[in-house]
């Protein structure tokens, strides 16, 4: 079965290309195969792992597609120090001294559209252990707490339109991108 000519993801296909990707390869010569990879994880809302040497653009172009898109972007360079609460939020003190364990997810990875995490493989095993759950089954746990990373219904009238700007650009759900230079320590 074919799309209509005139159907919503059709349109939206057109508008992610023409507003979105055409810009970023004019933007960045000769990175065409990375933007259409991009693009296609956007639409599929699949994740996408960049290696390649420093000074490539990969960062460059990660967040020039995030300024593009409209949505909430979450971009963290990550070291063998990183804790989880850098990237999922920390606890709610005033819950817990309620006697609740809540994570404060304001703008952290769980409440990102787009999610670029700089230099993956410097980071420690338990980041990387709690990374791969949320990259695959888009659940983090803390405790008994799952957090769902997966962008559920918009709060506030912002957050709204940034949902809207996001899906008439094209984008289903969360895109992940994860760069690194290829060295380890």
């Amino acid at each position: 079965m074919q799309p209509h000519a005139d159907s919503p993801a059709l349109t939206a296909a057109r508008r992610l290309t023409t507003d979105v990707l055409a810009p970023l390869k004019e933007a960045f010569v000769g990175k065409d195969e990375i933007i259409d990879l991009l693009g296609v994880c956007l639409v599929g809302g699949e994740n996408l792992y960049l290696l390649g040497p420093p000074g490539t653009a990969k960062t460059a172009i990660v967040r020039e597609l995030g300024r593009r898109l409209e949505g909430r972007v979450f971009d963290y360079l990550l070291t063998r120090f990183t804790e989880p609460n850098e990237l999922f939020g920390p606890f709610d003190i005033r819950k817990l001294r309620d006697g609740e364990l809540v994570t404060n997810t304001e703008g952290m990875l769980p409440e990102a559209d787009l999610v670029f995490l700089d230099e993956l493989l410097n980071a420690n095993s338990a980041i990387l252990n709690s990374l791969l759950m949320v990259l695959n089954e888009r659940v983090f746990r803390r405790g008994r707490e799952p957090l769902t990373t997966r962008p559920g219904r918009p709060r506030t009238a912002a957050a709204r339109r940034r949902r809207r700007a996001w899906s008439a650009a094209g984008a289903r759900g969360r895109a992940c991108a994860a760069g690194s230079t290829g060295s380890t320590g």
